[in-house]
């Protein structure tokens, strides 16, 4: 009696332990025996299925904007690692990079590592930026906030 009692005060303090129906956001799921139904299985699958989609999405998404930027620049002419784009005005809507915002003169360029091998960026006094790889990782500030403390430098 005292194990049937405890089981009774576990699935009392999970609110669906020894339950044969969990309410979720997805719906309802069946279970028997603590097992799901073939219903209630095939169901959470295609909701596993549904996540993973949306996690590799949003995981690729910084990797694919650099991608097509890369590719934007290529189509304007940028096709060196030494060449460098400089914005002429501040941007706006129709401006189609991934997190650019309106209040700032933006310059963009890629290194070529494999093609170039070890390369140093030489940064202008007061410059302010940074350095990300491919997947928009931080890799270092360039500026005030960087080594070079807003001096320039290498």
């Amino acid at each position: 009696m005292q194990a049937q009692e405890q089981a009774q005060q576990s699935a009392d303090r999970h609110g669906w332990l020894g339950t044969e129906t969990i309410k979720t956001r997805f719906g309802e799921f069946e279970f028997k025996g603590g097992y799901p139904t073939p219903s209630s299985a095939t169901r959470l699958l295609d909701q596993l299925k549904f996540n993973r989609a949306i996690e590799v999405y949003l995981t690729q998404m910084p990797a694919v904007a650099v991608y097509e930027t890369r590719e934007g620049f290529r189509r304007f002419g940028v096709k060196q690692s030494n060449q460098f784009i400089i914005w002429e005005q501040l941007m706006d809507a129709k401006t189609l990079l991934l997190t650019a915002n309106t209040e700032t003169v933006y310059g963009l360029g890629f290194l070529n590592l494999k093609q170039d091998g070890p390369t140093v960026v030489e940064a202008p006094p007061k410059m302010l930026g940074s350095a990300m790889d491919t997947l928009q990782r931080f890799l270092v500030d360039i500026g005030p906030l960087g080594p070079d403390k807003g001096e320039g430098g290498k």
